[in-house]
């Protein structure tokens, strides 16, 4: 009788160290997963834009070289307001939008300015 319970705690033993292995192993896995995430997150962080009021050129290569002159021409385009940025452009990343409750791209920017500010548009 006494040999089935030394047996008995030696298999209950095992077990244990079984699980506080596989215990361990799992939080290493869940740690190094969490450490690549942070990682990949940080570097696809795309610098904050500017909110100061700035122009924007497009480049010469990208004008029509011909037909008509000016209805051809790209617009120049001006931040509409003086603020801070709050969230980027990014066709890559889908943001959540509590609103609709789903997940999209985000096709502008967000600028948070005081109240009251003026704001206009982009471009004519």
């Amino acid at each position: 009788m006494e040999n089935k319970n030394e047996e008995y705690t030696a298999n209950k033993k095992n077990n244990r160290r079984a699980n506080r292995i596989l215990y361990i192993a799992v939080a290493a896995v869940v740690l190094v997963g969490a450490v690549v995430t942070g990682i990949v997150v940080t570097n696809n962080r795309k610098a904050p834009v500017d909110g100061n009021q700035t122009t924007v050129n497009p480049p010469e290569d990208s004008l029509p070289t011909g037909g008509k002159a000016d209805e051809d021409k790209l617009p120049e385009f001006a931040a509409p307001t003086v603020g801070t940025v709050t969230k980027s452009h990014d066709v890559e990343t889908l943001v959540h939008w509590i609103t609709t409750d789903d997940w999209r791209v985000h096709h502008g920017i967000d600028i948070s300015a005081s109240a009251g500010a003026t704001v206009t548009a982009a471009a004519d």
